[in-house]
């Protein structure tokens, strides 16, 4: 027994018959060890912390998701996803600032970390994009003409910068042909509108933006004929979703023509999907009155008077298709609505005494 309890005591480490140069390289590797551990334990920390960041940006917390992403940031430096989006962040933030210079604040911190993800990753069109918004930015919000020149170039430059790094992504593409679209240069943003149709045939904002330009031209056959591509491949949009104003804008070219049951469809096909959008129903409302449809025309009406009880043309409107179908009485309060709300308009007036004749 006396032995066996002397044998346990052998394998007690004696500290002090260790060498100092032992103890030292033990200790190392111990640190080494740990510090293995934290770093295999800092991608955890850095993607709770975007997880963090990210759902207070979707709440619209700005201020807490960038705390959050610098956080991530400290955690991950090298890791560019997290930078980007804390530039959103900072972006969001100044977007939601009244004051210019609290916007400025922002921006500048947005740009910060889009600058230096662009220098961790050149060839990264996003990254030279998210540059370019800063700059354009800066363009409008500067007072000085020389300053927001200097910055308008630095947005022309670097969008053009991104999508000739990616000269196959539409979206890049179309960045830069509203650019040349905005300044007047037609010509350039044609190509650049039609390189992403041959990219993405069903670019539904390629098609619109073209329209626009021929509109501009005076070519209305090639509006037309834009218009009309427009609507045969807004199903296929990339995304799903229909286009808004796809079909409103072709309905307006054949409401011009004088066909007017191809621009009813078209109007109520936008209708189906902006209900509530008064520039559809007053278009829908006009088609219903060239084609004499009284009892249609009464209930978008109707609609309007929900989105704004006190319109004081739609009132005069209605009283007008009330007489046309004979209620006259109906016709009557509506024109007296409509002078209440606008007094002394000649034709509500005149209207009304018209009227006055039918009813007791």
């Amino acid at each position: 027994m006396k032995n066996k309890h002397m044998k346990n005591n052998s394998t007690i480490i004696n500290f002090a018959n260790i060498p100092t140069w032992k103890l030292l390289l033990l200790i190392f590797i111990y640190l080494v060890f740990l510090f293995i551990i934290w770093q295999a334990l800092l991608p955890l920390k850095a993607e709770w912390h975007y997880r963090e960041g990210y759902n207070y940006d979707a709440m619209r917390n700005y201020s807490m998701a960038t705390k959050k992403l610098k956080k991530a940031i400290a955690a991950a430096p090298w890791e560019t996803h997290y930078e980007v989006n804390l530039g959103r962040a900072y972006e969001n933030l100044a977007n939601a600032q009244k004051d210019t210079n609290e916007k400025l604040k922002y921006l500048k911190l947005a740009e910060k970390h889009y600058s230096n993800i662009v220098n961790i990753s050149p060839q990264n069109p996003w990254y030279h994009n998210r540059l370019a918004e800063i700059y354009r930015q800066y363009s409008k919000l500067e007072d000085a003409p020389n300053k927001k020149m200097e910055y308008f170039e630095k947005y022309k430059k670097t969008i053009a910068r991104s999508a000739n790094l990616d000269k196959n992504n539409p979206l890049f593409n179309m960045s830069l042909g509203y650019l040349y679209h905005s300044e007047g240069n037609y010509a350039e943003a044609k190509k650049i509108y039609q390189r992403v149709l041959e990219i993405d045939f069903a670019f539904s904002e390629a098609y619109f933006n073209l329209a626009d330009i021929y509109k501009r031209e005076g070519n209305k056959a090639k509006v037309k004929e834009i218009y009309q591509k427009l609507v045969e491949t807004m199903p296929h949009k990339l995304g799903g979703g229909e286009f808004k104003n796809g079909y409103l804008s072709l309905g307006r070219v054949y409401f011009e023509e004088g066909n007017i049951p191809s621009a009813t469809v078209m109007f109520e096909k936008e209708y189906e999907l902006q209900p509530r959008n008064k520039t559809v129903l007053m278009s829908l409302a006009a088609a219903y009155q060239s084609a004499g449809k009284w009892y249609k025309l009464i209930k978008i009406y109707h609609k309007l008077l929900l989105l704004d009880p006190n319109d004081a043309n739609v009132r005069r409107y209605l009283g007008y298709t009330y007489y046309r179908i004979g209620k006259f009485t109906d016709a009557r309060e509506e024109l007296e609505i409509s002078l209440e709300l606008e007094p002394g308009n000649a034709e509500a007036i005149k209207n009304l005494n018209i009227i006055k004749k039918y009813v007791k």
